[in-house]
Parts: C-alpha cells; structure tokens; sequence
C-alpha cells in the first residue's frame, strides 16, 4: 500500500491542498483493492489537467473534483450548498446545519426516526465527514469537543462554486445592475434559497416577496442586511408559505409583522432584531414545525403569557422573560435542549412544581435589567440532570453543593454574582469541566487533583494560582 500511496503522491505536485485531499479519499478506502482502483482514477483525473510535470493548479484542480465525485450521494449537496458563501466566510455550523436540514439535504430514514438520533445530529455527521475528507477545515473547536466555526479554503470554495453552476445549484446576482434582481424572471420563479451579501442599502426588503413571487424559497436568511431609513419588514414575508429558515438578526426595523405566524413550515426563525416597536407578536404557537426560536433582548407580547402551545418539536428557546412563560407551556416543550431565560421574577414560580426536564443540555439565566431580588438557583438546577453548559448572570449568593450539579457540566460561567464563598471549593470537584468563566474573581486557590479535565479559564485573577501547575489538561487561560 506505501508504493501505491507513494504513485498516487506524484500526482500531488507537492501542494499540500492537493495532499491533503487525497489523503482524505484514502482515509475511507481501507483494503489495497480500493486503493488500486483509487489509483486508477486519479490518473485520468489528473490526465484531464496536466499532471505532475505540468501545470500544478490543473491537476490539483483534478484531485480536488476526484474528492467530489468519490462524495456519497447524499454529501453532495452539502457540499454544492458551500458555494452560496462568500470567500474566507467564517461558517457557524448549527446554522449551517439548520439551514442543510431546511433545504431537504437532511432527512431522517424509518431506522433513524426510531432513534434518538436528531435530523441536526445528522447534519453535523455529514459534516464531520466532509471535515475528514479534508473538504472543509475547522475553525472554532466549542467546550463539548464539537465543531463551532468552519471555513473553506479557496481552492475547495472555487470547486464547490464550479460545480454548483454545473449543476444549476446556484445562481449569483450583482446588485450593481439595477432591478437585476426583480428583472429576472427566471431566478426569481424558482428561487429557493436567497441570502444577501452587500454593504449597500435598500429600502424595500426584497422585490421578490413584495411581487408575491418565491413562493418555493426555503431559506431566506438577512443576516445584518442594511436597510434603508424605514426599516420595513413587510407583511407580504408571510405569503412565503414554504419558508423553514429565517434569520433576521441584527437587523435594525420598525415592526416584526403578525403575519409571520402564517410561516407554518418554519423550523429555524432567529429574530434577534432591535426594533423601533418593541412589540413581538404573539403568533408563535402555530408554527408547530419550529425547532429553535430566537427572540429579540428586550420586547413585550400582548397578552398575559408567550404562547408556546404546540410547539412539541422546540429544541432552542432563546431569550424570554419569565414572566412571558407559562408553566403549562414549558412543561410540553419535551424536546428542548438550548433555554435561555431572562430572570426579570421569581424562578420559584416556574420551577416551583415537581418536574424535570432530562433532554436540556444549556440553560443561561441572565438578570432582568435592575435586578436586586437575590436568586436561589439550587430548585433550578435540579430540575437537569443531563446539564452540560451553565451560565449565569444573575444576583445569587451561594452555590449549590458540587453533587447537586449535573456530573456531566463542561462549561460553566458566573458573571455579576454576589457570591459570599470562594466558588471554587465547589466548582473544583466538578469532574468534567473544561470551560470556566469567572468574572471578578481575584483570589483562586487550586490544589492538586482539582479540575482535571478544565481546558479553557478565563478570571479576573491579581496573581497566579501555585496549584494551576497541576492541572495539565489546561490550553488557554486568560485574565481580564
């Protein structure tokens, strides 16, 4: 197998893009037949460019389309769907994840459905598989050991864009051509994913939702999108009735219009927006399809409560205040796995009854705007067992005991707490943390055996602690 990994080397030019790529076709080949049949593809690859005593970039351009075409089927839209991202863009993977399960590359099969396996589960494999073909490179590593950020370089953007235009998978617009976009007939009548990239206003948010046109479009995502001075988000969004994914967010505008309770397939809708009103419509509990709902930092609903009936599929509910939950309505959100809650009353009232919520793996509570009422956090974090990330800003003046924490916590922040005990008498004797975040601690004592799995500090220290030389899982530590 060396020599014929060494014939297929040759044909590499000695670029490391190139080598790399290979090396990731090889890495799923594991007996010397398939590495014979590999070699006998990369040469006619490699024949269609120059070859390795020729011009370098035709042939690593060849290996390189060798990798797309080795792709399982159901990898290569995953792939094509990279070509919609600007060059060197930092790609978020839930987002891109969510946005793969929204365009229909990811479903779940009878056998899968049975499982605990989730269609976002799914996602991130294929791109873990995508990130061992060497396909896609990682960024940002998160505490639980998962991919954050990811990127492409730009040989790999170049053939994800060559191919997807072969494939008619995508289409790019200048908007320096005026109306190019509202001119357009054909894109616009079969337009199915559209996401803006420009520095220059405009004042209406899209001539193809204003025209009622895009009625296949999935995908819309606005992302800190300038608009112009009146910041419309027009009611006209909800005719777009096939919409799973929409993200608005950092998006400046006057009003979140009621109709977009008429987006029935919605999955993924992120309205972290500021608004001019601060109103948010109370029209969530009929989009029964939505798995992760964002909300805005600072809004108040009509009516007593934010309904969240029927939303059994819920897994991310970002940023309500408790005095907006029901008890009722948190109680069927059996599916949650991402809650963060703005502590503005009394947790008591919510976690008051005998309930436990087994799938919640993050729960951030943050302090109401002026809080002053100190917290008992110990009824909530009961209440998870399966805790992995905690965060909190909020007044409290006491932890719980190490055992009453979920054995599984990795991450864990404490910002603007009144704490009267030295935290780390507790916190060292977590088992599994790696991440930790104190804000305005200026003493830590550590001893050895403490903290043997902790990766990532970040404190407000005066001195170093003696004891920090004993825990070698440590990577980054930080002081502010």
């Amino acid at each position: 197998m060396e020599e014929l990994g060494q014939e297929m080397l040759k044909h590499c030019a000695g670029l490391p893009l190139a080598i790399i790529a290979l090396s990731g076709l090889l890495s799923t080949k594991q007996t010397m037949d398939e590495w014979e049949l590999l070699l006998k593809d990369v040469k006619p690859y490699i024949n269609r460019g120059a070859g390795y005593d020729g011009q370098q970039s035709e042939g690593v351009s060849s290996i390189l389309s060798l990798s797309f075409d080795e792709l399982h089927y159901n990898l290569k839209p995953c792939f094509l769907n990279l070509a919609h991202f600007p060059e060197d863009h930092v790609l978020m993977v839930k987002q891109l994840c969510r946005v793969w399960i929204a365009e229909g590359f990811v479903s779940l099969d009878q056998q899968t459905q049975s499982s605990t396996v989730t269609a976002e589960d799914l996602a991130y494999n294929y791109l873990r598989e995508l990130v061992d073909r060497n396909m896609v490179q990682v960024g940002i590593i998160g505490s639980s050991g998962r991919i954050k950020t990811c990127r492409l370089h730009d040989l790999m953007r170049d053939l994800s864009f060559s191919k997807a235009q072969e494939a008619n998978f995508v289409q790019f617009v200048d908007f320096r051509i005026r109306d190019r976009l509202s001119t357009n007939v054909g894109l616009r009548n079969k337009v199915r994913r559209l996401a803006l990239y420009t520095d220059h206003r405009f004042t209406d948010l899209l001539p193809l939702i204003n025209q009622g046109e895009g009625s296949l479009l999935r995908v819309l995502k606005l992302e800190s999108a300038p608009f112009g001075a009146s910041g419309k988000l027009p009611k006209e969004i909800g005719m777009l009735i096939h919409l799973r994914f929409l993200c608005l967010r950092n998006l400046l505008v006057e009003k979140i219009p009621s109709s977009i309770g008429n987006l029935r397939c919605l999955e993924t809708l992120d309205l972290r927006v500021t608004l001019d009103d601060n109103e948010v419509p109370n029209v969530f509990w009929r989009l029964e399809q939505l798995r992760h709902l964002y909300l805005p930092s600072a809004y108040h609903v009509s009516g007593e409560h934010l309904r969240l009936t029927n939303l059994s599929n819920l897994q991310t509910l970002f940023d309500v205040p408790i005095k907006y939950l029901d008890v009722n309505d948190l109680l069927r959100l059996t599916n949650l796995k991402k809650l963060v809650l703005t502590v503005d009353e009394d947790l008591g009232r919510i976690y008051g009854t005998n309930m436990t919520f087994n799938g919640l793996r993050s729960l951030s509570l943050c302090g109401g705007f002026g809080q002053a009422t100190v917290v008992d956090i110990l009824p909530t974090i009961s209440r998870y067992p399966q805790l992995s990330k905690l965060q909190m800003s909020i007044p409290i003046t006491k932890l719980p005991k190490h055992h009453q924490f979920s054995t599984n916590l990795v991450k864990f922040w404490l910002i603007d707490t009144r704490l009267k005990d030295d935290p780390l008498r507790t916190l060292e004797k977590l088992p599994n943390l790696r991440n930790l975040f104190l804000w305005h601690l200026k003493e830590w004592r550590t001893e050895e055996g403490a903290l043997l799995s902790l990766r990532h500090g970040c404190v407000k220290l005066s001195e170093l602690p003696d004891g920090l030389r004993f825990v070698t899982s440590l990577k980054e530590f930080e002081i502010r």
